[in-house]
């Protein structure tokens, strides 16, 4: 669940910790969100999202679904983290605590994505 250490407790995870999830911003703990925790949220275009999710059903999961079934399933948010759209204006809503970063502009380039993390990372350390 947490990497090599196997422990649920967090705190015998050596610090600083990094923690990815799928999740909705609003599934998460209370803490994370009133913590002081830093929190970046990446997002990726629609199409690339669902094309993956696609590959992931099918090639992962077994689940023989034609892609017209999956896209429409998409749309719908009945996908595993749910919403997409819904998933992606709570994190956008929220950017004044979380840095929300654009895969393809990440991968496009990555020294301006890496500094903007370094100066948001700054930027809460002087708060």
């Amino acid at each position: 669940m947490f990497g090599e250490n196997p422990s649920k407790d967090i705190t015998k995870i050596s610090s600083p910790r990094v923690f990815n999830t799928h999740l909705p911003l609003s599934f998460l703990p209370e803490t994370v969100k009133t913590s002081g925790c830093r929190v970046i949220y990446i997002t990726r275009h629609p199409a690339d999202t669902f094309v993956s999710l696609w590959h992931l059903y099918y090639n992962k999961f077994g689940t023989e679904i034609s892609i017209r079934e999956a896209f429409d399933e998409f749309c719908k948010g009945l996908i595993p983290a749910g919403p997409y759209f819904e998933q992606v204006l709570e994190f956008w809503e929220a950017r004044d605590r979380v840095l929300f970063v654009i895969y393809e502009d990440l991968k496009a380039k990555p020294e301006e994505s890496v500094r903007k993390i370094a100066e948001r990372r700054s930027s809460l350390e002087r708060d």
